[in-house]
């Protein structure tokens, strides 16, 4: 449905689906952007069936007095009226002084005006409602492009209205609670949440070239470089960038076609007990840092010719896996070393490392010589 006009009577209808829904209720109360309404408005009375017609509506735009930008007028004219689709809710008209309520035909619906002799409009007061993000909650967020949708005290509920906000307000970053599979490209925007355990992002072969996530969860497949800082990281196919702060849960695949090095910073394992997570390099000719590790990690198909990874782990068991064929891989710090690599890997390994068998059992031997390294450091470091 859509406005319309009945020009034979004078009518002008308003749908309840073309008002922004403000609360759910009861009761439920709904909103009708007045300048939205006035262009449908002008639309409506240049196409060939309203052009015979005389005008619905006089407007008057904002008007900046002493440094106050007073707000926009509006008024239905020439006998005019204006129905809303019956039923019990309530409708609030927003951005402007009108005659509206005045002229609207009485049945269940109720008008709330706003009129003001000291009405005011700031695009900077309104921007500032944002603060900086647009803000999404898809389980207690409505849908809806209008002001103050998708501020902080108003979140929108889903990804295509969000960048519609984005678009029109020339904001890059996004807030999130809940979970979000974004179908748009990602690119040069932020996503971020209070906490992982609060915003998800699934991502499904969108464009993400200088995305960054944060403090989000994230899994699916990333299409362009992007970062992630304190993020919870599942499976991820398809990764270009870096990870700082993160914990692994699942199986990083790094793009093939990578030639930049790969970093993750400061990450760790976010898999209990004896499983590993994985970052599999996919034969991307890519150099890999990995730095301040701490706990289980396996690493797969590292087989570019004159490449390099650095691990240096605070804690943890890394094994390096038979698929693993070509480079020079360096594993530091306080670490059990599993080395299946294969022919044409070297793994090199200093620091305080323990070295295990290639089938990664730990014999006696193996158990005095960690006794033998790592007991005398620990006493040495003692205060």
């Amino acid at each position: 449905m859509a406005i319309t006009v009945d020009w034979g009577t004078k009518i002008i209808n308003v749908p309840k689906a073309d008002t922004q829904l403000v609360s759910a209720g009861p009761p439920e109360i709904r909103q009708l952007d007045i300048d939205a309404f006035r262009l449908v408005l002008k639309d409506l009375e240049d196409d060939p069936e309203g052009m015979p017609f005389i005008q619905t509506h006089n407007h008057n735009q904002p008007v900046t007095v002493g440094g106050v930008t007073l707000a926009r007028v509006f008024e239905i004219i020439n006998g005019y009226t204006v129905t809303f689709e019956d039923g019990q809710y309530a409708v609030n008209l927003v951005g402007a002084n009108s005659n509206i309520s005045d002229v609207a035909n009485v049945n269940q619906v109720s008008i709330r005006s706003a009129n003001s002799a000291g009405l005011t409009f700031s695009d900077e007061i309104n921007n500032q409602s944002f603060q900086g993000s647009v803000w999404i909650n898809t389980s207690l967020g409505l849908p809806g492009i209008q002001f103050p949708r998708g501020s902080l005290t108003d979140p929108v509920d889903n990804w295509t209205d969000a960048v519609v906000i984005s678009t029109s307000r020339n904001i890059l970053r996004y807030h999130l609670t809940g979970t979000l599979a974004p179908d748009t490209s990602v690119d040069n925007q932020v996503i971020e949440g209070n906490d992982p355990s609060t915003a998800t992002v699934i991502l499904a072969a969108v464009t993400t070239s200088n995305a960054l996530f944060k403090n989000v969860a994230v899994t699916g497949v990333t299409t362009g470089t992007a970062s992630f800082q304190d993020c919870a990281i599942g499976s991820i196919a398809g990764f270009n960038g870096y990870a700082r702060e993160c914990v692994i849960g699942g199986t990083i695949t790094l793009n093939p076609a990578n030639t930049v090095t790969q970093r993750f910073i400061s990450c760790h394992s976010d898999v209990p007990g004896i499983t590993r997570p994985t970052i599999d390099c996919n034969g991307a000719d890519a150099d890999v840092s990995i730095r301040d590790y701490t706990g289980g990690l396996t690493v797969e198909n590292f087989s570019a010719a004159g490449r390099s990874m650095s691990i240096d782990m605070n804690s943890g068991t890394v094994e390096i896996a038979a698929s693993c064929t070509a480079g020079t891989i360096n594993v530091r710090g306080m670490v059990l070393l599993i080395d299946n690599s294969g022919v044409g890997c070297t793994v090199v390994s200093d620091g305080t490392v323990t070295e295990l068998s290639a089938a990664g059992s730990i014999t006696e031997g193996d158990k005095d010589d960690i006794a033998a390294r790592i007991i005398p450091q620990i006493w040495a470091a003692a205060p």
